[in-house]
This record gives structure tokens, C-alpha cells and sequence, in this order.
């Protein structure tokens, strides 16, 4: 598909994704490469215009989080999660990403992308 996003990676993310990308070639069936292949679906997605594709919102500002009034994320099921009960938790990572207008030379859109983490701790790295 057509890319409809330019992205930019935050510097910290590239490097946590460089190491993943390391332990999913060491271990193509193990979780990292799970997790490796679930981001480049959500990057992909991102950069193409597809996100609703994915269950997501814009995320907003709270006591117990940082404001990230500015961002929103897709939920990306990687690993399948169970509360007590059996009901499933939903997707377990997320992709977080700002937005705006900035020059490039494709002069497309910037989406910043500043996190992938399990979504239990999604919120607290960013």
C-alpha cells in the first residue's frame, strides 16, 4: 500500500526495537519475534492510514499517568491474556504515537511513534 504518514521512531524506541529485532532473529519462535512481527503490522498500519483496523483511542491526561493529551495508540494482540474469570483482556500491547504536521521530504504527515509496550505498562514508559 501507499504510505499516507511519514514515521519517525523515537531515538530510545529505535533502540529497544533494535534489541527485540536481535532476540526474534536468535529465536524466531519465541515471544520477541512475536512481539517483533506484532509492531511491524502496527508500524505498517500507521504509516499506510489503516489504524482503524485496530481497536484504539487518543489518549488523554490523568493523575496517575503522564499527560499524553497529544498521543493516541492501537491495541495489538501479540500474546493472549485471561483475567481470573477467563474473559479474554483484550490486546496485549500498544503502539503509541503523536501526530502533526512537520516538513519532510515527502510532505505526508508526521506520525511521532514514542512507545510499544504490554498495555499494562504502555502508559508508564511514554
Amino acid at each position: 500500500m501507499t504510505a499516507k504518514y511519514h514515521l519517525i521512531i523515537d531515538p530510545e524506541l529505535r533502540d529497544e526495537l533494535r534489541d527485540l529485532y536481535a532476540r526474534a532473529k536468535a529465536d524466531p519462535n519465541g515471544p520477541a519475534a512475536k512481539q517483533f512481527e506484532a509492531v511491524r503490522l502496527g508500524l505498517s498500519a500507521l504509516r499506510e492510514g489503516r489504524e482503524d483496523e485496530f481497536a484504539g483511542e487518543r489518549l488523554g491526561r490523568s493523575d496517575n499517568h503522564p499527560d499524553l493529551r497529544d498521543c493516541a495508540e492501537i491495541k495489538i494482540p501479540v500474546v493472549e491474556e485471561f483475567n481470573r474469570r477467563g474473559r479474554s483482556m483484550g490486546p496485549s500491547h500498544r503502539l503509541t504515537y503523536r501526530e502533526f504536521e512537520g516538513p519532510t521530504e515527502s510532505q505526508l504527515p508526521v506520525r511521532q511513534i514514542v512507545a510499544f509496550a504490554p498495555a499494562r505498562t504502555a502508559r508508564s514508559s511514554t
